[in-house]
């Protein structure tokens, strides 16, 4: 998870396979919370969900193993990044796989 070119984009979800679409649920809760996110491409043909605190910060949440499952079914767990530019800055792990668990560690990284 080194690659800093990642962009959050609004996806346009024509696949039912694809990575937005198997996590449509969770990008739908953080931006009803106020979040910019969206699904990165962390380089290596991985993938994260990725938010924007700032100019300067973002988080990449994977799942506990750090891979972000390609099945939604597959997720368990999440294990969360914050990063300053390439740097970071500290990381936090949950049991829970829900989108709710991911929003609970969201707003506890984004102080």
């Amino acid at each position: 998870m080194t690659n800093t070119q990642t962009t959050v984009e609004t996806p346009i979800v024509d696949d039912p396979a694809s990575t937005e679409a198997q996590y449509t649920d969770v990008i739908e809760l953080l931006t009803k919370h106020g979040y910019i996110a969206g699904i990165a491409d962390t380089g290596g043909g991985c993938e994260a969900v990725e938010i924007v605190i700032d100019d300067d910060h973002r988080l990449l949440a994977n799942g506990k193993d750090e891979l972000l499952a390609w099945d939604r079914a597959d997720h368990q767990g999440w294990r969360v990044g914050r990063y300053r530019e390439d740097d970071l800055e500290e990381s936090v792990t949950s049991e829970d796989g829900s989108a709710e668990g991911l929003l609970s560690l969201v707003k506890g990284l984004s102080r």
